[in-house]
């Protein structure tokens, strides 16, 4: 309705939901016994010019003048590389750490990710595990972005 309520269908097995809206944070609720769920999601720093990419899905975003990198053999590829190679790190886990780790990369003309930055932190070895991953997977078309790509790695 107008205040913002609404009413989800969700298997019994769905034990989490991410809610997640252009331009604000990530927000992943457990859903507790009563179902009910009172969430509020914090505006993010994205500028619109930068590529978003979520659940590991690489979204394109071309204009006249600009293309984000994409992975040499696609995206479908690159998030199977993804889901085959993560090791989620014990101390992450130990401690109940989920979400997503967004880093901001160029590609250089090899095709090789370089200047990775941790736009968004998770801790607990998530960030040198997101790093790793992107720096040890498949090579990148570049593209003509005169800002950083930008990727996000779920840890679940």
């Amino acid at each position: 309705n107008i205040d913002g309520r609404f009413t989800l269908d969700v298997p019994v097995d769905v034990q989490e939901l991410t809610i997640s809206y252009t331009g604000y944070e990530d927000l992943i609720v457990v859903i507790p016994e009563s179902n009910e769920i009172i969430a509020s999601i914090n505006q993010g720093n994205a500028v619109l010019s930068e590529v978003v990419i979520t659940d590991l899905e690489l979204a394109k975003r071309e204009s006249r003048s600009t293309k984000a990198a994409t992975p040499v053999n696609g995206n479908a590829t690159f998030k199977k590389y993804i889901k085959e190679n993560i090791n989620v790190p014990s101390q992450a886990r130990n401690a109940g750490i989920r979400g997503k780790v967004m880093l901001l990369f160029n590609v250089d003309s090899a095709g090789n990710p370089i200047d990775i930055e941790v736009k968004k932190s998770l801790g607990y070895g998530c960030d040198e595990e997101a790093i790793r991953l992107l720096s040890e997977g498949p090579q990148w078309t570049q593209g003509t972005l005169s800002e950083k790509n930008i990727i996000s790695i779920r840890f679940r």
